[in-house]
């Protein structure tokens, strides 16, 4: 099974933005008129996944670490 089906359509999404921002880079390093702009846009849209994947890191490690303080 392919990772993107696994994952989902967000990670599908993440995985176009971070082309995207690598491209974006070239294009800052070749001086081309309004790269900066686009990857300021395409950081943001990151930071969104970069929240929304933490969220849902280790469900199960979030349940430990509770009982774990309620056994204290």
């Amino acid at each position: 099974m392919p990772l993107n089906d696994e994952l989902g359509e967000s990670f599908s999404e993440w995985q176009a933005l971070t082309d995207a921002y690598a491209e974006g880079l070239e294009a800052l390093l070749h001086e081309e008129p309004g790269a900066a702009r686009r990857l300021a846009g395409l950081a943001d849209r990151l930071a969104h996944y970069a929240a929304l994947f933490a969220q849902d890191v280790h469900p199960e490690q979030h349940g430990a670490a509770a009982q774990s303080r309620e056994n204290q």
